[in-house]
């Protein structure tokens, strides 16, 4: 049962959704509940090129790729995650910022034989079309989003919805490609031309 909670906005021992309250995480703002900020000479303070974690790759594998590959996803007012490992949750970081503090986590637990999946992040907006739109510097917030419903799907999402590929193919190489015009092109139209002509030399003796 999935649940996919942004924003530090989430964060009060209230908030109750299919039965689990975020408190059961053990999940905070991290100390001062203050927005993460980073030197740049590019982008104000705010903006956070948040890294793959060591850990991404565990709920894809994908992750560990663009990891390997430097990629970032961009967070704009982020603040950082504290988190416990109570209450049956196995919790995985996936977004750090530079200081290694997470901006994202993953959480499972089995409850009743089914599984509980669940995503907290500390910036609400990384799915926004905004985010989505940037250009400079190139991000990967849209194949995270991807791999985040793949888990939380199993691996249903997203749909395939490629055509699927005809039994009527035809399976050849260059020589037959070949053979094939002489046939069409060659052999038929000249049994055509004899054909014709052999009608129409009988019409006339008739």
């Amino acid at each position: 049962m999935p649940l996919f909670c942004p924003s530090s906005e989430i964060f009060c021992h209230s908030y109750t959704v299919t039965g689990i309250k975020i408190d059961d995480l053990q999940a905070e703002p991290g100390p001062g509940e203050t927005l993460i900020q980073e030197e740049s000479r590019d982008y104000a303070p705010e903006f956070i090129p948040a890294r793959f974690s060591d850990s991404a790759g565990a709920i894809a594998p994908k992750l560990s790729a663009y990891k390997a590959d430097g990629a970032v996803v961009s967070m704009v007012g982020a603040v950082s995650l504290r988190y416990g490992q109570e209450h049956g949750f196995h919790i995985i970081p996936l977004l750090t910022a530079k200081n290694n503090e997470a901006l994202a986590i993953a959480a499972e637990r089995q409850v009743q034989g089914k599984t509980q999946r669940i995503i907290v992040t500390g910036d609400a907006d990384f799915m926004s079309s905004g985010e989505l739109a940037r250009r400079k510097p190139y991000i990967w917030n849209q194949p995270l989003i991807t791999e985040m419903f793949r888990w939380f799907t199993h691996g249903k999402f997203p749909v395939n919805t490629g055509a699927i590929r005809s039994k009527d193919v035809i399976d050849t190489n260059d020589k037959g490609i070949l053979a094939m015009r002489i046939f069409f092109f060659g052999v038929i139209p000249g049994l055509l031309l004899v054909f014709a002509t052999v009608l129409l030399l009988y019409r006339k003796r008739r």
